[in-house]
């Protein structure tokens, strides 16, 4: 399954389809399994500190990793990452933008027509 990318507040994200969040993403990346649904993604532990950082910590479990993302492509739970347009294009259009307007939705029809219009009617600079 394909997931189509989007911008959010200057954030890429795909919507995972079997639970609903929303997953942070890179031009990078080819593909995508979700940490809610495969927790083990996100090995944590309890700090010692947590004044300093927070309650838990993120830790590098490759093990976990490696089986959570296993268990998600048996499942077929490893999405395939659609980027309609070429990132970097789309990324300077939004680069002008407070961080609350940099915004794309192609899978509501936007295009890059679209961004350089309201650009235009809004005089950002891209």
């Amino acid at each position: 399954m394909k997931l189509i990318a989007r911008v959010n507040h200057g954030r890429w994200l795909v919507t995972c389809p079997k639970c609903g969040s929303r997953l942070t993403v890179a031009p990078s990346d080819k593909s995508v399994v979700c940490a809610v649904c495969h927790p083990g993604l996100r090995a944590e532990v309890f700090a010692p500190h947590p004044k300093k950082a927070g309650l838990f910590v993120q830790v590098p479990d490759f093990d976990a990793r490696q089986e959570a993302r296993a268990q998600a492509k048996k499942a077929g739970e490893e999405y395939e990452i659609l980027f309609q347009e070429k990132p970097a294009e789309v990324e300077k259009l939004l680069r002008g933008r407070p961080m609350a307007n940099r915004n794309w939705l192609p899978e509501q029809g936007e295009t890059l027509n679209d961004l350089k219009r309201e650009n235009k009617e809004h005089k950002v600079r891209a």
